[in-house]
């Protein structure tokens, strides 16, 4: 927080401006004691203002600087600068204090200004590699000591435009940088120095003047200027004049007129106030922009002034990407590096004879200005905040309705990379060109009223005008379909990840294009191509229904946005390697035809083990012209590598598995070295071994490795140097020593892809004994147990404190871990400031209050842990009495999160009821008797309730009976998964994808199955039906030689047991035998059992007729019928994509959800010997319930009345509404054909046909079987659900009144409903929002922060009134710090010692969480923060596992390279990486699948860091 009150993180800087004070000599020492301890606090809160006003890029360009001047040498050893880049650097802001000030200057170097911007150009790539590369290096000591100009000499090295001076004016700055008087300029005072010359240029100029004067004060005692100072001063600033004109032709007339214009006549001394007074004047502002000059060697460094001119010089082409940049950053940014009233120099009139008389008249006129004169540069804008046009950051979409120059401007890729290495900050929007031409060509067309204004309607463009020196007109698609698109390539075994990136499209571009453009080529590289579509966030994948060669095939045409996810699966296709065979040479023919103009050029990694390489670009293009996966992997030979760096640890199964892995991983470690992928760019990601169950703690450590500036601060050893060995409630070291070691080789292991944190476990439970034992602990009290322990070692506060005081220290320390009764007033004085904070606290300023007790705990309690992690919270209780109001501040360490669920919850249920005649008009709806479509509905309940409470809410809505007289049944992939049972809890069915659960009308009795009209039995017996329908007479078998094929049988099976069956094969007699004896000898038949597979065959002889294991049917089996129910599934077979002549087959309906694992690849059955069919299941699967004595031609009766529904004339159309009469029903035929087919080869056979004869029901199926209606043409297929108003019982309605949050849910499920509209009128919108059942984060957290009420049962006491009363308490945030970590709390204790999981889904950001809302006061600027690590728990209470999700972005140096690839695509977004860390495995995510309901605890990071915090700990 930036205000001077309370600054952000002040105490963290405590000891960081303290040591220096110590360092000093007694003078210095008895200065600092002099001042009281709240002048302190504000002194403090002022460097910490000065340090944060730098940005990380400035601090490591000045590092490099200091590097340079105190070393001659630099950082990145690898990296030489040239001497025009010292050389630049070194005169600050000379070039642009000559070279800016003037039109006509600037306009002489725009004639050349092609080949300079070239020459700048070479020159600042060498300059932002040295600072890249410098970003790798850590050191062990910290920069104020590392980084101390000793001499003279270096710091005149660091300023060389110093070097004009004399030697006495460099000792007069030198003291002046050197704070603390100790004859050395620490790195942390040079920044604090340079820091306010930053902040006096971008204010007046009698802020300038103030700092001039701080620093030629001679004698600091007295608040004057001398006239010695004042000769120094003006002479300083004659010799920084260098060789100019004015200073070769006026310089003793320039020093003679400072001094009597800050001295006047016959004065010898100046106040600081008449100092200010007449610096405020033309000469004085020139003169003071002068002195100043040599000090901006940053801004030199990274020379921003060719950022604007290489902006100003750009020359648009068609294909190129532009960046979009928010006009008021963009307008801030170029006032800052040319100034509009900048360098005004102070002009004397050349044309004089020099006579003292009119040199004296014009000092006067000078001096007789007095009004106020600005400074000569703005203020240097911030990170570049794009947020004011950004729509949606986390799907990066820009605010509709922009305009150009007045809402955004665009710039080049080039120009958009240094500005975003100079200033961060974001997002960032790329945009393509689409089209260029000049202002000439225009001049000629006819002009459009559209141009400068965005056209949604029209495939979403802009038309801008260019700034360069030729006007260009440039067509850009502002608003493009930012879709995330998945590859993944799947075997018969295992599902890969090729890549997650974000797609910049046209809403014109179809699915093909996309595809192709992407490397994959049906019957080419790619034998199976299948689309997916995710159309809200966080919900199932379903199957695109469309052709590729469709023309409504666009992501116009199909209502794709960049809300929604496209998910490609493909099945590579083996290639011939031989280049001149057929294959290869058609092969070549088709990518020829096909491959795109533009194909994208995406970053992938292949992973190799823990190793994820990038593929070279080269690589890249040839495989996107090629179309060949080998590429990929040959070229960094990935395969010869991939034996030796493969893990050795096999998978754990058993107590037994773990140590046999160990001991495998032991000896594999003795033989030989294991190499990884080092040479090649990419990441070498690090797991951990489990060494029986410490998933907990390996998920939590890659969670702190992976934190920003924690990581560096152990990296650099710079920890060593902190330890506290006298703090005995830590463990002297031995944690923080082996947890430094255990981060070290995992981000610099080169033999393995794992480790085994043996050593730091057995540090850690010396320590936390509680942890010794070999069970499942909880990941979030191994992360504060660690936290802790880290602090202990680290804490520099307890140096301070007398040894009595360790009790109160402890308690102090123990109170951050959650929101206590911490007061700072409560504290009792520890040192000499104490008494401040105490007078502090007295007052009614909640910003005292709250700085004087973070100041006392701060005080105790200093460490990297507290720095990063510790933030503060005030509670505020007030009397409901007498409104006394009482506040008290306390540390804590992370926010612990309710996850609010409501008393109710809402399944949406697809109701399907039995049919019991025929659709017939209009009136069908109010008969019950009639089954139309299927009926959606939300169902409400309370929490708790079972499934049998469900479907008898059911019954009740639609007129049915209760008694468990509907089926819930879970339907995936358009098949029936499984059956719900009727005592589970509704609570997790709440959180089913919609569609994805169907509830079913069934028939417990014979009497309950619905009767089959007899039109349509007239329609069978009448012959319509294509096949034999025959009727089979009932045959009469007194013999063995009597069975046939179909006859039945009741037969023994191999248990002994009995079951009736039915003959399907009879063999070994011949019909040319004439001995009837041997026949019969010979004789055998194959007996199929009733509701079994097929593999429960037997073969029977005579010898078994004889002895009774054969026997005519019903003689050893009852004759009972009971209730059959079979499953029906749609299906059509279809040429699949990888035929190139008809790329039909992409069929939907298919919800899946993906996790890491596709459905099972089809199978495609070969109907002929060039033909290959895709057999798909589509639809909504039903039940069927019919007699099990009934026949086949009985179930078909039974499917047409059931299936009637789904016909496309029997279904309101209006072509075939005549034929929905029964007088023509015999004119209709049936638009499939029934087969039985196994559940488990529905997409891979075929199946038998179901005859239509007389022959008995259930000698066609077992246990597994299914019926399949084969559409003949999909077309005739027709579902059109009905969407039913929501069912609110009572008692929900009434708890809605009270509850806010319920009632916001039944509005929102109301309108739901409202809104539905055909898909072909839905508008195009990003709907990012989540689905129903979700919890936002933000509601967690307003969960937290809610007003509470005290009641009398509380006991509370309020301290005016002395008796306990009723009130109120409320909590807020009252400082952040850079790591915030949040926990879910997903376990919960009842009252009863019972403990539950919650399982429910919360929604966390990725990126922008914005704490502002729950602050107690507004911190500009500093409470956005972005995700980069989660740690996930999967399982119950009893069972589970632990994994990590961890963020590399381009500020880890390891994972840089990554982004290269990225950073030169316009049209492919790969902004970060997610990997899944699952113990010592680690793969690649897409980062839509960080948001799961396994969150645990989630860590996110401040987007721009305290600047401070990475000088202190990571600089």
């Amino acid at each position: 927080m930036r205000s001077s009150s309370s600054p952000r993180g002040s105490g963290s800087l405590r000891r960081f401006f303290s040591r220096r004070h110590r360092r000093g000599p007694h003078g210095a020492s008895g200065r600092a004691t002099s001042v009281s301890g709240a002048a302190a606090q504000r002194s403090l809160a002022a460097r910490t203002r000065l340090l944060d006003s730098w940005s990380l890029p400035e601090l490591y360009a000045l590092r490099e600087l200091v590097h340079v001047a105190v070393n001659k040498t630099f950082i990145a050893p690898e990296v030489q600068l040239d001497a025009p880049a010292l050389q630049r650097a070194g005169h600050g802001d000379e070039p642009m204090r000559t070279g800016a000030s003037s039109s006509a200057s600037s306009s002489t170097t725009a004639t050349s200004s092609i080949e300079d911007l070239k020459r700048q150009q070479q020159l600042q790539t060498h300059v932002d590699s040295a600072l890249v590369r410098s970003k790798r290096f850590y050191f062990s000591r910290r920069a104020d000591t590392r980084l101390r100009l000793n001499t003279r000499r270096q710091f005149v090295r660091l300023f060389p435009l110093l070097g004009r001076t004399s030697r006495t004016a460099q000792r007069a700055l030198f003291r002046a940088f050197d704070a603390n008087d100790t004859g050395k300029i620490e790195f942390d005072e040079l920044c604090e120095m340079l820091a306010r010359v930053k902040q006096v240029r971008g204010s007046s100029v009698r802020e300038m003047a103030e700092l001039a004067f701080a620093w030629f004060q001679g004698d600091k005692s007295e608040a004057v200027l001398t006239h010695p100072d004042v000769k120094l001063l003006a002479v300083t600033v004659m010799e920084l004049e260098g060789d100019s004109k004015a200073q070769t032709e006026h310089g003793y007339d320039l020093v003679a007129s400072l001094m009597k214009l800050m001295l006047g006549r016959e004065q010898h001394q100046v106040t600081k106030q008449n100092f200010c007074q007449e610096m405020d004047c033309e000469l004085g502002a020139h003169v003071l922009h002068v002195l100043l000059a040599p000090f901006g060697v940053v801004k030199a460094l990274l020379d921003e002034e060719t950022i604007l001119q290489e902006a100003d010089n750009t020359r648009w082409k068609a294909g190129h990407t532009a960046y979009v940049v928010s006009s008021s950053w963009w307008t801030q940014w170029r006032r800052y590096v040319q100034p509009d009233h900048c360098n005004r120099h102070y002009q004397q009139n050349q044309t004089s004879n020099n006579n003292q008389r009119e040199q004296e008249a014009g000092e006067q006129q000078v001096q007789q200005q007095q009004q106020q004169h600005v400074a000569e540069c703005h203020p240097r804008p911030g990170p570049i905040a794009n947020s004011v046009i950004c729509g949606n950051e986390q799907l990066g979409t820009l605010r509709p309705g922009l305009i150009e120059d007045e809402d955004f401007v665009l710039i080049s890729s080039a120009v958009w990379k240094r500005l975003v290495q100079v200033y961060g900050g974001g997002p960032e929007f790329p945009r393509q060109i689409m089209e260029v031409s000049s202002c000439a060509e225009h001049h000629e067309m006819p002009s459009s009223e559209e141009d400068g204004k965005p056209n949604e309607g029209t495939g979403v463009t802009l038309v801008l005008k260019s700034r360069g020196q030729l006007e260009q007109r440039v067509q850009v698609d502002l608003y493009p379909v930012a879709l995330q698109v998945r590859l993944a390539r799947h075997d018969s075994r295992h599902v890969y990840l090729v890549y997650s990136r974000r797609f910049l499209l046209h809403r014109t571009s179809s699915l093909k294009e996309i595809v192709h453009r992407m490397g994959i080529f049906p019957s080419v590289n790619a034998r199976e191509v299948t689309i997916w579509l995710r159309r809200r966030r966080l919900q199932s994948w379903a199957r695109l229904e469309c052709s590729l060669e469709a023309p409504h095939a666009t992501l116009e045409g199909l209502q794709i946005t960049s809300a929604q996810e496209l998910l490609v699966d493909f099945r590579a296709l083996d290639i011939d390697e031989d280049a001149q065979s057929i294959a290869q040479q058609r092969r070549r023919i088709s990518i020829t035809s096909m491959a795109p103009q533009t194909p994208f050029t995406v970053a992938m990694l292949q992973p190799v083990g823990n190793d994820f390489v990038c593929c070279p670009r080269s690589s890249l293009a040839k495989f996107a012209k090629t179309g060949d996966w080998k590429i990929l992997r040959e070229s960094m030979a990935a395969e010869q590598e991939a034996a030796a760096s493969a893990s050795a640890v096999s998978a754990h199964v058993g107590p037994a598995g773990v140590l046999v892995g160990l001991a495998k991983h032991m000896e594999a470690a003795k033989r030989t070295s294991r190499g990884r992928l080092i040479q090649h760019d990419g990441l070498r990601a690090t797991g951990l071994i489990n060494m029986g169950n410490t998933c907990f703690m390996n998920s939590a450590l890659q969670c702190f490795v992976h934190s920003p500036v924690f990581r560096e601060y152990f990296l650099s050893n710079r920890y060593e140097a902190e330890v506290n060995k006298k703090n005995h409630l830590g463990s002297r070291g031995a944690v923080a020593a082996a947890y430094a070691q255990l981060q070290s080789s995992l981000w610099r292991e080169r033999d393995q892809g794992y480790l085994l944190p043996g050593r730091f476990r057995d540090d850690f439970t010396r320590v936390r004994r509680h942890f010794e034992e070999t069970r499942q602990y909880d990941a979030h009290e191994f992360m504060v147990a660690l936290l802790d322990c880290l602090h202990e070692d680290l804490n520099q506060g307890c140096r301070m404190i007398a040894a009595s005081a360790d009790d109160a220290i402890q308690d102090r320390s123990s109170r951050c871990l959650s929101f206590g009764s911490f007061n700072g007033a409560e504290l009792e004085s520890v040192d000499g400031d104490q008494q401040a904070d105490d007078e502090a606290t007295e007052s009614s300023s909640d910003e005292a209050r709250g700085n004087a007790a973070w100041r006392a705990y701060t005080s105790v309690n200093s460490s990297v842990v507290v720095d990063l992690f510790h933030g503060q919270m005030r509670s505020e209780t007030v009397c409901s009495t007498c409104g006394e109001r009482k506040c008290t501040f306390d540390p804590n360490l992370f926010f612990s999160l309710p996850i609010p669920e409501s008393n109710f919850v809402r399944v949406e249920v697809s109701v399907l009821l039995q049919a019991r005649k025929l659709p017939d008009g209009d009136d069908d709806e109010n008969d019950r008797e009639t089954a139309l479509q299927t009926v959606q509905q939300g169902f409400w309940l309370r929490r708790g309730s079972n499934v049998g409470e469900l479907c008898d809410r059911i019954a009740e809505v639609h007129g049915r009976a209760a008694g468990n007289r509907f089926l819930l049944v879970e339907v995936r992939r358009n098949r029936i998964k499984r059956i719900v049972e009727g005592d589970e809890a509704v609570d997790k069915l709440a959180t089913a994808a919609p569609g994805s659960l169907s509830a079913y009308e069934r028939a417990w009795t014979l009497a309950e199955i619905p009767a089959v009209p007899a039109t349509i039995r007239d329609y069978f017996n009448d012959g319509n039906v294509a096949g034999d329908a025959k009727t089979i007479i009932a045959e009469k078998i007194r013999s063995f030689s009597d069975l046939r094929v179909g006859s039945r049988v009741d037969a023994r099976d191999n248990h002994n047991d009995w079951h009736p069956g039915t003959v399907i094969e009879v063999a070994g007699g011949s019909e040319t035998e004439q001995d009837d004896t041997n026949r019969k000898q010979h004789q055998r038949v194959c007996v199929h059992f009733d509701a079994f597979s097929s593999k429960w065959n037997k073969w029977f002889t005579a010898r078994d007729w004889k002895a009774k294991r054969l026997q005519p049917l019903a003689t050893r089996t009852s004759k009972s019928t009971e209730v059959f129910e079979v499953q029906v599934v749609h299906r059509f077979a279809s040429q699949p994509l990888s035929v190139a002549a008809s790329e039909s087959g992409q069929t939907s309906g298919d919800d899946h959800s993906f996790a890491g694992i596709l459905p099972s690849s089809q199978k495609v059955s070969i109907s002929s010997s060039h033909e290959r069919l895709s057999i798909n299941v589509f639809g909504t699967p039903l039940f069927v319930t019919i007699a099990s004595d009934k026949t086949a031609q009985d179930m078909h009766q039974a499917l047409f009345l059931q299936t009637a529904r789904f016909w496309r004339e029997f279904n309101g159309d209006p072509e075939s509404t005549g034929n929905t009469q029964h007088k023509d029903l015999k004119q209709t035929k049936l638009p499939y054909e029934v087969r039985v087919v196994n559940l488990e080869d529905l997409t891979s056979e075929r199946g038998e046909p179901l005859p239509t004869d007389s022959s008995a029901l259930l000698q066609h199926f077992s246990t597994r079987s299914v019926l399949a209606l084969d559409w003949f043409d999909v077309h005739d297929y027709s579902s059109c659900e009905e969407r039913a108003p929501e069912d609110v019982p009572d008692e929900v309605a009434e708890a809605a009144k009270a509850d806010p949050d319920l009632r916001a849910d039944l509005d929102a499920a109301a309108s739901s409903k409202e809104t539905t509209v055909p898909e072909e009128k839905a508008p195009l919108v990003d709907d990012d929002s989540p689905p129903m059942y979700a919890v936002p984060l933000a509601k967690c957290m307003d969960a937290l922060m809610r007003e509470e009420a005290i009641s009398l049962e509380d006991h509370w006491v309020c301290e005016r009134c002395g008796v306990p009363r009723e009130g109120t308490r409320l909590s807020a945030i009252w400082r952040l710090p850079d790591l915030v970590m949040v926990q879910l709390k997903r376990f919960q204790y009842l009252e009863n010692q019972h403990k539950q999981k919650v399982r429910a889904l919360v929604d966390f950001p990725l990126k922008g969480l914005d704490f502002s809302k729950w602050m107690g006061h507004q911190d500009e600027g500093s409470s956005v923060y972005d995700l980069y690590a989660v740690a996930n728990h999967v399982g119950g209470l009893t069972r589970g596992h632990y994994t990590a999700y961890c963020r590399y972005d381009a500020d880890f140096p390891e994972s840089s390279a990554l982004f290269k690839t990225s950073e030169e695509s316009g049209d492919v977004q790969c902004p970060e990486l997610w990997f899944r860390f699952d113990d010592e495995k680690v793969s690649e995510i897409a980062a839509g699948d960080v948001v799961t309901d396994a969150a645990y605890v989630l860590f996110y990071k401040r987007r721009t860091l305290s600047p401070h915090n990475v000088l202190q700990y990571a600089l």
